[in-house]
């Protein structure tokens, strides 16, 4: 496919190569109905400028300062960008044609929402890599997805190497993909292991953790997983008001949270996303899809890091 340039754009309007220049880079002297036409063909065209700074969009969900997953993962994608000299503008959600005055090379989208994705491919004409969003190739929209089927079998793994015979996940209770998909998993590796039992207590948000935490001592569970960033403390808190002591009544694997999870006592021992890794593939997958090297374009799955800290510990006797 031949590049498009100023001039193809400029005869495809009926205006000077000038003036299409200086609509591109913003100049006040073009009026803002000549340069939205001339922004709206680029992108249809998908003109991208000649210049060594990569221009990338990042479009996060609108509550996605309430996390510490976004968070860790935004920080790292501002960090790469500006250590490769690429032109970062960050939307939300809600504001999605905000940057229609820019013309961008890529999209990483954190957005969980399919339609929300497409919207974004098919407005800005250019490629999208979605991370933690098991979108299907195509259309010029691929995705980066930490591995949560292994992470959960190595985390029962990891309890059982440890003695633990029964082993409960404690569920969000919001219903959301990702955990019914982390429930999932979590029954498929209890069910490699024949004198292993799981089960999966659903958090009620009005009760709180207290009534899951007196089943689980009723069904003497001695080994439970946490897949969320933000249940940690709660837990710790609801296990003390219940008398259940960390590691020596009940073993503890949570997902980390990297501001607290080293910091409680006992210190937690969790399954991290590889943030800088997710970032890192986010941008080389950009780079191969403006190379139209698609040959060597797939989805991604990212392995899941292991911190070993101390809230496991053999299952108390009898």
């Amino acid at each position: 496919m031949k590049k498009v340039s100023i001039r193809t754009l400029a005869a495809t309007l009926g205006l000077s190569p000038a003036t299409v220049s200086r609509a591109l880079a913003g100049c006040s002297s073009v009026s803002p109905e000549t340069r939205e036409r001339v922004l709206a063909e680029a992108r249809k065209q998908k003109y991208r400028p000649d210049t060594l700074r990569k221009q990338l969009l990042l479009v996060v969900h609108d509550r996605f300062c309430l996390g510490s997953y976004d968070q860790s993962l935004v920080s790292e994608l501002i960090q790469l960008c500006a250590k490769e000299e690429w032109g970062l503008l960050m939307l939300t959600e809600s504001n999605l044609r905000c940057g229609a005055a820019v013309v961008f090379d890529g999209i990483i989208s954190l957005c969980y929402s399919d339609l929300v994705n497409r919207k974004l491919a098919e407005f800005y004409s250019c490629p999208i890599v979605v991370i933690n969003n098991r979108h299907r190739s195509g259309n010029d929209i691929w995705s980066i997805n930490s591995d949560e089927g292994d992470a959960i079998e190595r985390a029962v793994n990891v309890f059982i190497q440890a003695g633990h015979g029964k082993i409960g996940l404690l569920d969000i209770g919001e219903g959301g993909y990702s955990q019914k998909l982390r429930q999932r998993y979590f029954i498929e590796a209890i069910g490699k292991h024949q004198l292993c039992e799981g089960k999966v207590y659903e958090h009620d948000p009005i009760r709180g953790f207290r009534p899951q935490l007196e089943q689980l001592v009723s069904d003497k569970v001695t080994a439970l997983l946490l897949p969320h960033e933000e249940m940690s403390l709660k837990v710790l808190k609801a296990l003390a008001e219940v008398g259940i002591r960390v590691p020596q009544d009940i073993s503890l694997i949570t997902w980390e949270n990297l501001q607290l999870s080293h910091a409680v006592e006992p210190p937690l021992t969790t399954f991290c996303q590889n943030y800088p890794a997710l970032a890192a593939n986010a941008l080389s997958l950009i780079r191969l899809l403006l190379l139209k090297k698609r040959e060597k374009i797939t989805n991604q799955m990212i392995p899941y890091l292991y911190c070993e800290r101390k809230s496991v510990a053999p299952p108390p006797r009898k």
